[in-house]
């Protein structure tokens, strides 16, 4: 897909649900500098470790994404990109990036939409060495659904950064 007219979401029977209810978008600092920074009114932004999660205000779009589709469509950032893979852990361990992933339970268009997992995957790999360096290994884990608590993970994770930082901020009075 090189330009927003090739974007196959154009045709979700689900207004692009995905963006218009932007949710739990994982991005490199270089990404959120480039495409949300100016943005950070529209939207709830927590930071884990070296990844920003990304939300929009009460549920609503993103603040890209309009009928005709996204206006950074060839630019947008990777955890876009490998959708409807959703990535549902990102973090370092033990020296080690880890990356959970997983189909989207809720696309419709995600069998004429999922790319090769091994060229999602690369995409994963860069964006975990572009957040926390290009010389630490990357293990990247294929959730299948059913087999863990991936949609529980998913939800708890960006509630536990929340609490994290509001713990640190009370540390400090």
């Amino acid at each position: 897909m090189s330009t927003i007219q090739d974007n196959p979401c154009l045709k979700c029977n689900e207004n692009q649900r995905c963006c218009s209810q932007l949710s739990g978008l994982r991005l490199s600092t270089e990404e959120f500098e480039n495409n949300f920074l100016n943005l950070r009114d529209k939207l709830s932004i927590t930071k884990d470790n070296k990844i920003f999660i990304v939300s929009t205000i009460d549920n609503g779009p993103c603040p890209h994404w309009e009928l005709s589709g996204c206006r950074i469509y060839n630019e947008r950032p990777i955890d876009c990109r490998v959708y409807p893979y959703e990535i549902i852990g990102l973090a370092e361990k033990k020296r080690v990036i880890e990356i959970k992933y997983r189909d989207s339970p809720s696309c419709p268009q995600k069998d004429h939409l999922l790319m090769p997992r091994a060229e999602a995957e690369s995409l994963m790999k860069t964006l975990g060495q572009t957040a926390y360096g290009k010389s630490k290994p990357v293990v990247i884990k294929y959730l299948k659904e059913g087999k863990d608590q991936s949609r529980i993970f998913s939800v708890v994770s960006p509630l536990m950064t929340i609490v994290s930082n509001m713990l640190k901020i009370c540390k400090k009075y």
